[in-house]
């Protein structure tokens, strides 16, 4: 009785929703689905459904379907668009007629051992015919024929006012299937839009912007179009270990020292970064573009190939004027780099370290010995030969990255980015090796020849010591002094 109850109550809910349905085939097939809830046996089920419709004529037919189910949580379940089945639908102006085989008949309803047919009234004109074929009916089923009945009077009465034809219906759906579809193409066409206008934008700025600024905008601009993401743009220098420049947009600042340890490195791959090569037109790596957060799906990768490619194009045109840059910046007399371009660059390795403790430079200070005399004794031609001399030996064994100065008359300063104390030791003992056959053949106005040797007093100091990175060069420069000192105190060579 209780459940009878239950029944009664949840046929009062169903009716409410039915009325809100708005279209006859959702009606009828919430009122399937009420049934196949209700009524234990239609688990595998064949359904066929007709229902009266009438036309703005006043012309009356009946739309015709077999249903195969889907299923709902393990219940059968029929929903337009969903995984149930539609076969045949078709129209006639015939109305159904109620099977009068072998079975108990009421004015509603016919229950049969495998059949549970349903004729629905308003009045006496048919609005609807629902079949369950192959179904398992027993005692239980007959016993909630009162309530069936009950739904039956119901679904009759809802059905009067909801006119909505089934190919109505399907034309909504399309409808609002090609709206989705409008809507979907009305992102991808604004998100190509943002694209082209970002792509636009990083153009006009690249051609008046400083390397430093350019990484900024590139990076502004990914980080509109993928905001969920960090990123960094690491640009090499001479060789693939050294870092020349790095910066970070939307990324903390210890995973910003992971990534520049990795970098230097040399690695390619982490499971909390990633880095996308910068490839210059001879395919060589000129930086890295490093983006932390969500993996970003295949269609994302060829936009931000997009945004490396025109990076790749500005650096190359700002390697070849650092070029330029570097010819035009040299000292006259030895082919050294000036005072002026040195000290633009240790400006760059000291900005470098002290945003990235893993990014060190070191510092070699040479002074030449003995200068003073070989100008006295030889005069200032020979003087200035001698630091010819010693300017072509250091710029020979130098790396490339290395940037070898002439600080003063008789100084030079070598520079080595991305470099510790004990990589920069094995330079200072290649200039030891070097130094040690090295000497000019002079001639004293009387004549005489004399082997002159050409020596340096040298300092070295690194930022991997823990040194302030303002403070290299001083430390360099006092280690260089001492071991002027210890040179003349132990040996007797000429001032």
């Amino acid at each position: 009785m209780s459940d009878t109850k239950n029944m009664q109550k949840n046929l009062l809910i169903w009716s409410k929703n039915l009325v809100l349905s708005g279209d006859k085939f959702n009606a009828m097939a919430s009122a399937i689905n009420f049934i196949l809830e209700k009524v234990d046996g239609l688990n595998d089920c064949h359904i066929r459904l007709a229902y009266k419709e009438t036309d703005l004529f006043g012309e009356s037919s009946f739309s015709h379907f077999e249903i195969r189910p889907g299923m709902k949580e393990g219940v059968p379940f029929v929903e337009l668009g969903g995984e149930t089945q539609l076969i045949n639908h078709f129209s006639s102006p015939e109305a159904p007629k109620m099977d009068h085989g072998v079975g108990e008949l009421k004015t509603r309803f016919l229950i049969e051992a495998d059949t549970l047919e349903i004729l629905v009234c308003d009045f006496q004109d048919i609005v609807a015919w629902i079949r369950f074929e192959n179904a398992v009916l027993g005692e239980e089923t007959r016993a909630r024929m009162d309530v069936i009945d009950d739904f039956i009077q119901l679904l009759g009465i809802t059905l009067r006012n909801i006119t909505n034809d089934f190919q109505l219906l399907l034309t909504k759906k399309q409808i609002e299937k090609q709206k989705r579809e409008l809507e979907k193409n009305q992102k991808i066409i604004e998100r190509q839009n943002l694209i082209f206008r970002a792509l636009m934008e990083t153009m006009t700025q690249f051609h008046q912007s400083e390397m430093k600024d350019m990484i900024l905008t590139v990076m502004q601009q990914l980080k509109k179009l993928f905001p969920d993401n960090g990123f960094g743009m690491i640009i090499l220098g001479e060789r693939p270990e050294m870092i020349d420049m790095a910066e970070f947009l939307g990324v903390d600042f210890n995973l910003q020292q992971e990534v520049i340890q990795a970098a230097s490195a040399g690695m390619t791959q982490s499971n909390v970064f990633q880095f996308y090569p910068l490839i210059g037109v001879k395919r060589e790596a000129l930086g890295q573009l490093v983006l932390t957060g969500k993996n970003p799906a295949e269609e994302d990768k060829s936009i931000i190939r997009l945004f490396l490619d025109q990076v790749a194009s500005f650096m190359e045109n700002k390697i070849l004027m650092r070029e330029l840059e570097r010819m035009a910046s040299t000292d006259g007399l030895t082919g050294a780099f000036n005072r002026s371009y040195f000290d633009r660059e240790l400006e760059k390795s000291i900005v470098n370290a002290k945003k990235f403790k893993h990014l060190h430079y070191a510092l070699i200070v040479l002074d030449l010995n003995g200068l003073k005399r070989v100008n006295d004794v030889f005069g200032h031609t020979r003087g200035d030969a001698m630091i010819v001399k010693s300017a072509e030996m250091l710029l020979s064994i130098g790396r490339k990255s290395d940037v070898v100065s002439r600080f003063g008359g008789d100084e030079f300063v070598i520079l080595c980015p991305s470099t510790s104390l004990e990589q920069s030791k094995v330079l200072l003992t290649r200039i030891r090796e070097q130094e040690a056959g090295l000497n000019m053949r002079l001639r004293h106005p009387n004549g005489k020849v004399e082997e002159v040797p050409i020596h340096f007093s040298i300092g070295i100091a690194s930022t991997s010591e823990g040194i302030d990175p303002e403070e290299i060069m001083s430390k360099a420069d006092e280690r260089m002094y001492l071991d002027k000192h210890e040179y003349y105190e132990t040996r007797e060579r000429y001032r």
